[in-house]
């Protein structure tokens, strides 16, 4: 291991500890006394606190004042840290938006002036042609927070339903251009996919909440009911997996290629829209009233000409 990505990882593993002995250093990353002792001298000149107990069971003790300690980087991780952000700025609605430009700024003036020049040259010749965020989402972070801690909220979603009514957030997923969330409507007793711009009220309750989990597997067991399976050419499994919704997966079997899944009676007319949408890279296998569902939007699409 270099001493640079040793002295990394040495930083993570001590600057969450309250102390530290010399021997847990050289045990954890299998290093003699004499290397220990040298690495724990560049990491206090980068950063780390401590100060040093003394006598035969004295450790070095970490002092807390700074939340973040300096990580070093090489040229390989620098340039992955600026196309992700690139990336990442096509993306215009995430509850950091308006931090990416920033981030980029200071890592750029963190950096000697040559290794700038060379991230600037590489950032020049690459594009991201991705969807870009179609609508801009009001209660982003909000909904991040009732995700994460389960929190029950009151929320009209102009989608579904008009009056403020509770919900709890399983989840967020950016789809297409939209971000959408798993929500279950407690008023309801139903799960819900709603279009995470169209939440025009959303505020935080003391309401009591439910595990989501049980619920949302009894639901989908219960409600996604109907099995199916379509072959797929290479390139349909490259279309497919651009667009792979959290109800399918791809598989391989014997050299074939399949897209898989159960679907809500209620969305067969959806999933057709869905395979119409691959084109000849995609044979529907299953169900029966799948294809026959499929023949029927070929034919109304096929009078039209």
């Amino acid at each position: 291991m270099k001493k640079s990505e040793r002295l990394n990882k040495e930083l993570i593993y001590l600057s969450y500890r309250d102390q530290f002995h010399l021997k847990e250093l050289e045990d954890e990353f299998n290093i003699s006394e004499r290397t220990a002792l040298r690495d724990i001298a560049n990491l206090e000149q980068i950063g780390l606190n401590f100060y040093v107990e003394k006598g035969r069971y004295g450790a070095y003790h970490l002092t807390k004042n700074k939340l973040w300690v300096p990580i070093n980087f090489n040229l390989e991780e620098i340039n992955a840290i600026f196309f992700a952000l690139k990336a990442l700025n096509k993306m215009t609605t995430t509850p950091f938006s308006n931090a990416y430009q920033q981030i980029s700024h200071k890592l750029m003036k963190s950096l000697p002036k040559n290794r700038q020049d060379d991230i600037k040259t590489q950032q020049k010749v690459v594009s991201y042609h991705q969807q870009p965020t179609l609508h801009n989402v009001k209660y982003f972070k909000l909904l991040i927070k009732a995700a994460s801690e389960n929190i029950v909220l009151k929320m009209i979603s102009e989608q579904y339903f008009k009056n403020a009514e509770l919900v709890q957030v399983r989840d967020v997923f950016y789809q297409q251009g939209n971000w959408f969330s798993n929500l279950y409507n407690l008023d309801q007793k139903k799960w819900l996919i709603t279009r995470c711009d169209q939440i025009s009220f959303c505020e935080i309750t003391d309401k009591s909440k439910h595990e989501l989990d049980a619920l949302y597997s009894h639901f989908y067991q219960k409600c996604y009911s109907i099995p199916y399976s379509c072959e797929l050419t290479k390139l349909g499994k490259e279309k497919a997996s651009l667009n792979l919704y959290p109800t399918m997966k791809i598989e391989e079997k014997n050299d074939n290629i399949f897209l898989t899944g159960a679907c809500n009676p209620s969305e067969l007319d959806y999933l057709v829209d869905y395979i119409i949408g691959l084109g000849a890279e995609a044979k529907i296998i299953y169900p029966e009233k799948l294809k026959s569902r499929y023949i029927q939007k070929i034919k109304k699409i096929l009078s039209k000409y």
